[in-house]
């Protein structure tokens, strides 16, 4: 979250953080979560994969140094950007909060 909240602030990306609490694996299903941190920008999954199954759990993401547990503050820019090049309406970003 504070890698979102730095790249928000730095390029002045019109947006807005949803938290969303999961409390149940039938809840992590429904929202098709893929593990913490999650990042969905006006319903489109930053970084989409596909599953069968989604559970309450953690994610790993592929960065310039390795394997890390949330993407670089430079792996968010760049998706961000691409999708604000594309929506003209402020972003609203869901994100889940790590219970």
């Amino acid at each position: 979250m504070e890698n979102l909240h730095k790249v928000i602030e730095a390029d002045q990306i019109p947006a807005e953080i949803l938290l969303i609490k999961l409390e149940s694996p039938g809840q992590a299903q429904r929202e098709r979560f893929l593990g913490y941190p999650y990042f969905r920008v006006n319903g489109i999954e930053l970084w989409p994969e596909e599953r069968n199954n989604y559970t309450l759990s953690s994610r790993v993401y592929q960065t310039p140094a390795g394997l890390k547990g949330s993407p670089s503050n430079e792996m968010l820019r760049e998706r961000l950007r691409e999708l604000h090049f594309f929506v003209e309406r402020p972003m609203i970003i869901k994100t889940i909060v790590n219970t």
